[in-house]
């Protein structure tokens, strides 16, 4: 939480005619208040003398340290600014964290650590905190790159270590050569302003991130140590394989690590790489496995889910297109021209809430949703109500364990973004208890951790069904159906939970792997009754 002095500042300095400028001398006087507490006196620094005279701020007691100046100076820079820029602070435990992993395996004995996006030099004065020397930076925002030269001033008792305004993704070398780069990059997309796009290494969609990570690679020495804060989703998105792929050619992957909470601010959970340059030996695939916490089984698929049962999903279109037809269950008409209206989340594992527990759809909550279908087939989706309701499992999305239920007689209508899992009415039981095992939920968040909103959680679409594995035929898979058609109708929480509790032990076997472990982990993330 931003502490009241400083957003008193914050909201002078957006009030300014020149919020620039308002902003420099905003942070020129956190600067001077920390000097004086400190009794330092201050060499010629840009940040005092370039875009004016600092103002006079009084600065709290405990806030008189170097570590205000980050955030201050991301507290002054206006939300809309902040967010294009991906300016965010890094915090000091994180900074002091990813610092410590950094100089761990660096091998060079006095290193000279750079920030390609120092902001206000949160991660420097963290080296510098941990002994190191020799430091510098980078910054595309002149302001922040004359804070954090200050921060460092402050720090080294009114040595300048300078960090330049400059674009560390433009083409022209960096002005260091770093031993050891460490950052907390920008995260976006091209889509919202975002410029990984400007190296051609990577796809079109590739968040900006992915572009700081393969520049530091660039630009570190031989054998130098990368360490960058990135979104999680690098780890196994699809736009992020091929900065994977090309770090995999050209550095050995040291660390993942995670911090224990989400930024202030930020609107993604991060992550923590850690690379050292010139080996080539980091994985080339998804790395999400080295942070899933999930247990490491190792599974010889007899096929996969897409060579037995189609698998389809829907999107926006088909979202949008229902909208206007749904109604809540008044207990008249015909229910098979009212279809219930299943969201992701009404489906738990081999249940569906419908009519138990309210659901959200079109923005707004609904008891019991139908949809009236003669409504939809008169707007020209009749062709995709028919064939969605057919028998078949629905399957949620970004959910801590892979939640699927059976629809045996075909009345549900799946909203977006469900999947629909179909096949002959006899198998779809099996289905259901491939997917509801603790070996494809273990599968599923290696493959993919951190790509949903959640940092423990699975995402799923349709691709990733159709690729996860199945178990053996025989009397185990036929045991898990039979156990998950009695969850299914069991009348009470325990019953269901015991008869998935069989279920899972039973596909475990069907699959080859150790029950134990296994069942106790998966049995801990279900969903409360």
């Amino acid at each position: 939480m931003t502490a009241r002095w400083l957003a008193d500042l914050a909201a002078g300095v957006a009030d300014s005619p020149d919020p620039v400028a308002a902003r420099a001398r905003a942070l020129g006087g956190v600067v001077g208040a920390v000097a004086r507490a400190e009794g330092l006196s201050l060499p010629a620094l840009e940040l005092l003398e370039r875009w004016g005279p600092p103002v006079e701020v009084a600065v709290p007691p405990e806030d008189r340290a170097p570590e205000v100046v980050p955030r201050a100076t991301e507290a002054l820079l206006p939300r809309d600014e902040r967010r294009r820029l991906g300016a965010y602070a890094t915090p000091p435990a994180v900074a002091a964290e990813l610092v410590g992993r950094a100089l761990s395996v660096s091998r060079s004995p006095r290193p000279l650590v750079l920030d390609p996006a120092a902001g206000g030099g949160a991660l420097l004065l963290a080296a510098a905190d941990a002994g190191v020397e020799r430091v510098g930076g980078l910054d595309v925002d002149p302001v922040a790159a004359a804070a954090a030269t200050a921060a460092l001033c402050l720090r080294s008792g009114g040595i300048i270590c300078e960090v330049a305004s400059g674009d560390a993704l433009a083409p022209e070398p960096w002005p260091l050569r770093p031993d050891v780069v460490v950052g907390n990059p920008p995260f976006r997309s091209p889509l919202r302003g975002g410029g990984a796009g400007r190296d051609r290494r990577l796809g079109p969609y590739a968040d900006v991130a992915t572009a700081f990570l393969l520049r530091s690679l660039d630009e570190v020495a031989a054998g130098g140590v990368v360490a960058l804060l990135l979104p999680t989703s690098f780890l196994s998105a699809r736009d992020a394989a091929p900065a994977r792929r090309l770090a995999g050619e050209r550095a050995e992957l040291v660390d993942v690590w995670r911090p224990p909470a989400r930024f202030a601010g930020a609107a993604v959970h991060v992550c923590a790489v850690v690379l050292r340059a010139g080996t080539g030996t980091a994985p080339s695939g998804s790395w999400s496995s080295l942070v899933a916490g999930a247990p490491d089984v190792r599974v010889v698929p007899n096929g996969h889910v897409g060579d037995r049962f189609g698998v389809a999903a829907d999107f926006r279109a088909q979202y949008y297109a229902v909208a206007p037809h749904v109604v809540d269950d008044g207990g008249q008409g015909d229910p098979s021209r009212l279809p219930p209206l299943v969201t992701s989340g009404l489906v738990d594992p081999a249940d569906c809430a419908w009519g138990r527990r309210p659901a959200r759809h079109g923005g707004r909550p609904w008891e019991a949703p139908r949809v009236d279908l003669d409504g939809l087939v008169a707007a020209g989706h009749g062709p995709w109500a028919a064939r969605r309701l057919v028998p078949k499992v629905v399957v949620a999305t970004q959910t801590r364990v892979v939640e699927a239920a059976v629809d045996e007689g075909g009345t549900w209508l799946p909203s977006v973004p469900l999947i629909s899992v179909t096949g002959p009415v006899d198998r779809l039981w099996h289905a259901a208890a491939a997917l509801l095992s603790p070996v494809t939920t273990a599968v599923a968040l290696r493959r993919a951790a951190g790509a949903a909103l959640g940092p423990d959680h699975i995402k799923l679409g349709a691709p990733q069904v159709r690729d996860l594995p199945l178990p053996a035929e025989g009397a185990d898979w036929d045991a898990a159906a039979r156990a998950v058609r009695a969850a299914t109708s069991a009348s009470t929480a325990a019953g269901r939970r015991r008869a998935l509790l069989e279920a899972a032990t039973a596909t475990c076997a069907a699959y080859g792997v150790p029950a134990g472990g296994l069942v106790e982990w998966w049995a801990a993330r279900l969903p409360a009754p």
